[in-house]
């Protein structure tokens, strides 16, 4: 079994969700998080969002000096991104179907399994491992006009998705969305908690709070970070709401896949384009060093080679027929 790009979106749900048997998968250029199959799996110093600096709380915040890891954990085993929506299902315990509110170990089973193999390139474009700052909404689309030195369109199209959700860009509005994800909550209630002083709004009339500000938030009770996060509400389906306290789990299996694909953030890069380095039996090959024999002259030649996401299709056999012989050796079709 092959599965090229978000195919592996599909197989990965067959394999972890329905028991479904192989002898043999393949994953090529995997449209996935490296965090799905592997939860050790984090890139957040890049992946995140920089409009929420202030609201990491680990032990080595460092006042916006680009010192942080981000890391979910610090050394006290206190979450840092508690407020952040990657977080949100921390809240909940393993009876509550919120707890699967995200990409961590999504499908683990697939890493789980000797017969797994991933290509992936370096040399990747549109799944390229990205630096840390805003998503650049445009870029993905600047290789479709003439004259531009952006590679191909879809240009870093996995980083700007997934910093956009929940942002107010162009990227969210095309691709991505405008709820939860790496947005701020600017709605205001009340609730009985002394933390929040009975008031809850986490944006205030100046702009966003400060650091010191919002520590009260982060130390507020899980109940009250689950009815009102400090991120953008997701989206009520058919007035089937998430956040209800008590009956928000009966509604994961109807919002599940458009709460995972617009509203929950990677903070990994994608397995398209970085090794999986955590796999625990799957053999892993990075086509653009291990499969190219030479590259075409009009694609920069042997030194300036770069496997794009759809080279094993779009460029000529004569430089990538190592890619097929090791499928046909690792899947043993001869």
């Amino acid at each position: 079994m092959i599965a090229h790009s978000l195919g592996n979106m599909v197989v990965g749900s067959a394999i972890q969700d329905f028991g479904m048997a192989f002898d043999m998968y393949m994953m090529l250029n995997p449209a996935v998080a490296l965090e799905t199959y592997e939860g050790a799996e984090e890139n957040p110093v890049e992946m995140r969002h920089p409009s929420w600096d202030e609201f990491y709380f680990g032990d080595d915040y460092n006042d916006g000096a680009d010192t942080e890891t981000y890391d979910q954990n610090d050394a006290a085993g206190v979450n840092g991104r508690r407020l952040w929506s990657t977080e949100w299902h921390t809240l909940f315990p393993a009876t509550d179907a919120r707890r699967n509110l995200t990409w961590r170990n999504r499908f683990y089973a697939v890493g789980d399994s000797a017969n797994v193999i991933q290509y992936y390139s370096s040399g990747e474009e549109v799944l390229r491992q990205d630096e840390p700052g805003p998503p650049a909404s445009l870029e993905v689309a600047m290789g479709y006009l003439p004259g531009n030195d952006t590679p191909t369109g879809g240009y870093n199209a996995w980083n700007i998705q997934e910093k956009s959700k929940g942002r107010d860009n162009l990227a969210a509005f095309l691709a991505a969305g405008s709820s939860a994800g790496w947005g701020f909550n600017d709605h205001c209630g009340t609730d009985d908690s002394e933390a929040s002083g009975g008031e809850i709004c986490w944006v205030n009339g100046k702009g966003l709070l400060s650091h010191t500000e919002a520590q009260v938030f982060f130390d507020a009770p899980n109940e009250t970070l689950i009815q009102e996060p400090f991120f953008d509400p997701f989206d009520p389906v058919e007035d089937m709401d998430l956040h209800d306290l008590n009956n928000g789990d009966a509604v994961v299996d109807i919002t599940f896949p458009r709460t995972m694909g617009y509203e929950i953030p990677a903070l990994s890069f994608s397995a398209g384009g970085t090794k999986i380095a955590h796999f625990r039996k799957a053999q892993a090959y990075d086509m653009n060093n291990e499969m190219a024999d030479g590259w075409p002259a009009s694609r920069g030649g042997v030194n300036g080679k770069a496997w794009w996401h759809s080279d094993y299709k779009n460029v000529s056999y004569r430089y990538t027929y190592k890619l097929f012989d090791s499928i046909v050796d690792e899947g043993a079709l001869r």
